[in-house]
């Protein structure tokens, strides 16, 4: 009975229908179109962005303020409740972080994290990143 039952739902069943297929590049390009375009992209300077944050896991919570300029400078500037500030930055050459528990200096991977991170107008060089 089985067998006539999944054969019945076979007969019946309608195909899936075809998906448009787009090349990586046909992809990026229509990222770049939604945000507004490249021109408009390239009229910007500079943003700020800012939220907060809870980890209640770690009872945790707070603010972060992110300030960035082109081509590739930025700074993230967190600060959590109970603990303190933390300060991330990358400065078009060097990665920092500077917290209540000490400094350092980025280097190897978190260094090429920042500087990945730090492209204010990332959509516009995803082939290269």
């Amino acid at each position: 009975m089985l067998p006539f039952f999944a054969l019945g739902l076979l007969t019946f069943a309608a195909p899936a229908a075809a998906q448009e297929t787009i090349s990586p590049d046909e992809l990026i390009e229509k990222h770049i179109a939604a945000l507004g375009g490249r021109e408009a992209l390239e009229k910007v300077k500079s943003m700020v962005m800012t939220g907060s944050f809870e980890l209640p896991a770690m009872g945790a919570s707070g603010t972060i303020n992110v300030y960035a300029k082109a081509p590739n400078k930025r700074v993230a500037v967190i600060n959590v409740d109970g603990f303190g500030e933390i300060y991330q930055g990358f400065d078009g050459e060097r990665g920092f972080s500077v917290s209540p528990m000490g400094s350092v200096d980025a280097s190897g991977q978190m260094l090429e994290d920042m500087k990945r991170d730090s492209i204010l107008h990332a959509a516009l060089h995803f082939r290269q990143i």
